[in-house]
């Protein structure tokens, strides 16, 4: 089994609704030039992830325009349980500043 994620950077409903980033996204495009926030621009990749001929697991790509980046980084610090549903001064006590 191979498990990849895609932090997409394009044109969409939520990205067009973005304070401060809609008139980015909404930027015309001359007529035959490229369109850096087209979310076609995504498919290709989405594609490869899922062919049979992709070896990759475990990655997370971002994409814009003719740009794919493999991002790193993330990875568990600290981690909390509960036994049950958790409440918010469970989180507080071991989230909190002095935990």
């Amino acid at each position: 089994m191979r498990v990849n994620a895609i932090a997409p950077i394009a044109r969409t409903r939520l990205t067009l609704a973005t304070p401060g980033m809609s008139a980015l996204f909404a930027a015309e495009i001359p007529e035959g030039e490229f369109d850096p926030f087209d979310p076609s621009n995504i498919s290709p990749l989405v594609a490869y992830l899922a062919s049979t001929d992709c070896k990759l697991t475990g990655k997370v790509f971002a994409v814009q325009g003719g740009g794919i980046s493999e991002l790193a980084g993330w990875h568990d610090v600290k981690t909390i349980e509960t036994d049950g549903p958790w409440t918010v001064s469970e989180i507080a006590d071991k989230l909190g500043a002095g935990a």
